[in-house]
């Protein structure tokens, strides 16, 4: 679940491990601070295979390593946007997650994620 928040995020921009971790924090909820003993192992786990790079900010006079999205990690993200959502207490954080990284997707996965939590809102209606 968080991998999808983290490989969102960073399609808008390059981002350090405190500011995941303030993204995370904000986007859960209820709002709660993620540790670095959660997000540091995510984002090794995330280097690891390939979605993203740590590169050195060269606006950052200290040399601050950032997390960097890349080709793999794009790919990853759009499967983890189209598998659809299991029925469990994470399902609407999920779909939060969701939307956040489905900008940069085709018009029909778009659509596929927004009708999939229609439906999902519709049973919860019921």
């Amino acid at each position: 679940m968080y991998e999808l928040l983290v490989l969102g995020s960073l399609l808008s921009r390059d981002m350090s491990g405190y500011k995941l971790c303030q993204v995370l924090g904000n986007a859960l909820v209820p709002r709660r601070k993620i540790s670095n003993g959660v997000m540091y192992p995510l984002l090794n786990k995330l280097a690891a295979a390939g979605d993203i790079t740590f590169v050195t900010d060269t606006t950052d006079a200290r040399g601050k390593k950032v997390a960097h999205l890349t080709a793999t990690g794009r790919a990853h993200l759009h499967d983890m946007l189209v598998t659809p959502v299991t029925t469990d207490a994470k399902r609407e954080s999920l779909y939060r997650f969701k939307f956040k990284g489905m900008a940069t997707e085709p018009v029909a996965v778009q659509s596929q994620i927004l009708n999939e939590w229609q439906i999902v809102k519709f049973k919860l209606n019921i």
